[in-house]
C-alpha cells in the first residue's frame, strides 16, 4: 500500500471480511519519510548521506488491527532474469563454436564444483558500471545519482579503472524504457564486476538492486532501511554511506577477488531465491 493513500485500511477492511484478518497482511514499500540524499556538485566526497529520513509512524495500521507491518520491496522481474539467461547460454554456445573447450575464456559449465553460481564467475572485462549519467538534474530527484556516477568516474582515472555511467548503451532513461527489456541491458549486467545503484533523493526503493543482483556482479547500494528481506551488508551486498566509502569500497573490493566473488554468489542466491517474481 501507499502510506499516503488515506484508503488503504478500508481495502483491507474489505478483505478481511472475505478471507478473514488473519489472511491478510500490511506491506508498504517505504518505511520512513523526510528521506533528502540531495547533493550539489561542490559537496564533498567525504560529506556522509545523514539525512535518511525518520520511521513512519505505524499507529494508523495498529489501530485497525494490524500489527504486522511487512516491508514491501521491489522484485526480480522474470522477464529481465530470462534475458539474462539467454545472454549466457547464447554466448556460451558461440564462444564453444569458435573456441577449444579447455580455453579458460569460454564460459563456465552450467554444473560446477564451485559453491559460487557459474554466472558470478563468468569473465566481466569491464570494472564498475552505474546506470546513470553524471549530470540530469534535480527535476527527476536524481542528484544523488549523478553524484554517484561522477565518483565513479573520478576513481576510474585516479585507479586506472574499466569504468561506464550512463544509459544511453543500455536502453532509454526515461518512462519508456521500464516497460521492456532492453536487448542490451542484461549485457551489461554481466559484463562488469562491480554495479553501483543508488536510489532517488527523496524515497526509497527501486528496481534497480534486484536488477543488478540478479546478475552476478557485487552490487554496492546507499543504505535501506530496512534492506531487503535476506540481503546483509558485507556478506551478500556492499552498503555505501558516502561517496568517499564508495570510492574506497570499489578500490578494495577490485583487488580482493575472492571476497568479491563470494559476496556476488551469496546476493545472486538471496534475489534468486527469495525476490524473484514468475
Amino acid at each position: 500500500a501507499d502510506w499516503n493513500n488515506i484508503r488503504w485500511f478500508e481495502c483491507m477492511e474489505s478483505l478481511s471480511k472475505i478471507v478473514g484478518k488473519q489472511n491478510v497482511h500490511f506491506a508498504i514499500r517505504q518505511h520512513v519519510k523526510g528521506r533528502s540524499m540531495a547533493f550539489n556538485e561542490t559537496d564533498p566526497d567525504s560529506k556522509p548521506f545523514s539525512e535518511f529520513g525518520e520511521v513512519l509512524n505505524y499507529e494508523e495500521a495498529k489501530k485497525h488491527g494490524y500489527n504486522m507491518i511487512k516491508v514491501l520491496r521491489y522484485a526480480v522481474r522474470s522477464d529481465l532474469a530470462e534475458s539474462i539467461e539467454k545472454v549466457l547460454i547464447d554466448t556460451q554456445q558461440n564462444q564453444r563454436k569458435h573456441s577449444d573447450e579447455k580455453d579458460h575464456n569460454v564460459l563456465p559449465d552450467l554444473v560446477t564444483t564451485s559453491d559460487i553460481p557459474d554466472r558470478v564467475l563468468i569473465d566481466r572485462p569491464g570494472d564498475v558500471v552505474h546506470f546513470f549519467p553524471t549530470t540530469w538534474g534535480k527535476d527527476n530527484m536524481s542528484s544523488l545519482r549523478c553524484a554517484v556516477s561522477r565518483a565513479i568516474q573520478a576513481v576510474g582515472r585516479e585507479a586506472n579503472l574499466t569504468v561506464f555511467t550512463d544509459f544511453s548503451s543500455f536502453g532509454a532513461g526515461d518512462e519508456s524504457g521500464r516497460s521492456e527489456i532492453h536487448d542490451s541491458y542484461p549485457i551489461g549486467l554481466l559484463h562488469y564486476k562491480i554495479v553501483v545503484v543508488a536510489q532517488r533523493d527523496f524515497h526509497e526503493g527501486h528496481f534497480r538492486l534486484m536488477e543488478a543482483l540478479i546478475g552476478g556482479a557485487l552490487v554496492m547500494t546507499d543504505p535501506m532501511h530496512p534492506l531487503p528481506y535476506m540481503l546483509e551488508d558485507g556478506k551478500s551486498v556492499v552498503v555505501y554511506t558516502s561517496l568517499e566509502d564508495l570510492k574506497a569500497k570499489i578500490r578494495y573490493f577490485l583487488e580482493h577477488e575472492e571476497e568479491r566473488l563470494a559476496i556476488a554468489g551469496r546476493g545472486f542466491e538471496v534475489a534468486s531465491t527469495h525476490h524473484r517474481t514468475w
